[in-house]
């Protein structure tokens, strides 16, 4: 289920990169719903800015191989000793580590790292190697500041907003943040799965929940931690989420 989220993930972000320069005119407006912001939504799930922060990056890193490899130049060092500086400055890879729209780690996690990475143990040197392989994601190769850099790259508020009208506004997806006179909503929860036998399973973990059909309208309720309903599902179909009774 998780890989099938991501996949989803990075198929829309993907998809909608290439419409960073689209105007968002008054059709797509009225398509929104009262109150909806980029910028909430964005930060309500982080996923969305992570997964465009890393495909940047990945597009810059492509583009320069091929720019180096035209020239006739060998990538395969200059790519090598990069990624070793990068992943000896410390202070970079913590702030990357431990950026909300990054990595989203903790002191504690990055602490956990830290000593794995510098252990002589095979297995601490193995879980080093695995968060180094997420770390990777965010290093521009041929760019000294790679934290400048990464500060530096453009927030695609399209492509954000177009993702909750092409995708989280037919699955669910809490769209902004509940207001003070909305405390006394209902709270979604707990969160039912009605699957192909028509028999009620609760769903597993926010992740799996976003995959599935949903035309309600949420906002996240930030004092309580909890979504409330502003517009309750309408869709109660086998195999799509249903509000429990």
């Amino acid at each position: 289920m998780k890989k099938f989220y991501q996949y989803t993930m990075i198929l829309f972000a993907g998809v909608l990169g290439a419409c960073s320069s689209m105007i968002v005119d008054s059709p797509y407006e009225d398509s929104f719903p009262t109150g909806f912001s980029t910028a909430e939504y964005m930060e309500l799930h982080p996923e969305l800015r992570i997964l465009q922060i890393r495909d940047y990056v990945s597009n810059q890193n492509t583009l320069y191989e091929e720019s180096q490899k035209a020239l006739g130049v060998d990538v395969a060092p200059i790519k090598a000793n990069d990624e070793t500086s990068f992943l000896a400055n410390n202070d970079v890879l913590k702030a990357i580590y431990t950026h909300p729209l990054m990595l989203g780690k903790t002191e504690a996690d990055w602490n956990t790292y830290a000593a794995n990475a510098a252990s002589a143990d095979a297995a601490a040197q193995k879980d080093a190697k695995i968060v180094q392989k997420d770390l990777l994601k965010y290093n521009f190769v041929g760019v000294a500041d790679d934290w400048g850099a990464l500060q530096a790259i453009p927030v695609d508020e399209v492509a954000i907003s177009q993702q909750y009208l092409m995708f989280g506004k037919g699955h669910g997806w809490t769209y902004r943040k509940c207001r003070l006179d909305e405390s006394n909503l209902p709270i979604r929860d707990p969160k039912v799965f009605v699957d192909e036998n028509n028999v009620s399973n609760g769903v597993e973990s926010e992740a799996e929940y976003k995959q599935y059909v949903d035309t309600g309208l949420y906002c996240y309720d930030e004092a309580n931690g909890v979504d409330r309903i502003v517009k309750a599902n309408e869709n109660k179909k086998k195999g799509e989420v249903k509000q429990a009774q």
